[in-house]
């Protein structure tokens, strides 16, 4: 199992290691990271510009392995999210992660915050 991450962060690439060895058990996995820019603020703020992050970083990887075989490939990317709960403003971090297999199907989650 090939996983690429677009990040060379060791927060990011040891839990996409470490969940893709309790999920697939019977594959031995390699997952490697590099640089990819997101192109979006250095602080994102919002979903939409936390998500276009993520989608950035995810097209822009592609061109950077492109050729190289992968089984799947993992962006991410945390934004700020501002929110008036009981009348005051409270800031909330979330994640996005970006994953898409090999035949280019993908799937999108985010974090709790």
């Amino acid at each position: 199992m090939e996983i690429f991450v677009a990040s060379p962060s060791i927060h990011k690439i040891t839990p996409t290691n470490d969940g893709a060895v309790e999920i697939f058990t019977k594959s031995i996995v390699n997952v490697y990271g590099e640089k990819s820019a997101s192109e979006i603020n250095e602080q994102p703020e919002g979903h939409e510009e936390t998500f276009l992050g993520a989608f950035n970083r995810r097209k822009k990887f592609k061109k950077i392995i492109k050729g190289t075989r992968y089984d799947l490939l993992v962006a991410f990317e945390n934004g700020i999210f501002l929110e008036k709960i009981s009348g005051q403003l409270r800031c909330f971090d979330l994640g996005y992660a970006l994953v898409e297999d090999f035949e280019g199907n993908e799937a999108i989650a985010h974090s709790p915050g």
